[in-house]
């Protein structure tokens, strides 16, 4: 992830980003791209259900590899 993306990704959404917050925002950005082909990759069943409630992590709270 990259300031273009996070610059075209806020304004397809109509987001503003205050500069103060871009370093956190891109940060996450690349923490969860990071995490995707995880997510991706991970088996699903026609019997699974999405998760109701959404609670992002922090880089604390993840696993160490």
């Amino acid at each position: 992830m990259n300031e273009a993306y996070l610059d075209a990704a806020a304004a397809a959404v109509g987001l503003p980003i205050p500069d103060e917050c871009r370093p956190g925002v891109l940060r996450y950005l690349q923490l969860v791209a990071g995490l995707a082909p995880r997510v991706m990759d991970f088996p699903l069943g026609t019997a699974d259900e999405p998760a109701t409630v959404f609670r992002p992590l922090g880089p604390e709270d993840l696993p160490a590899d």
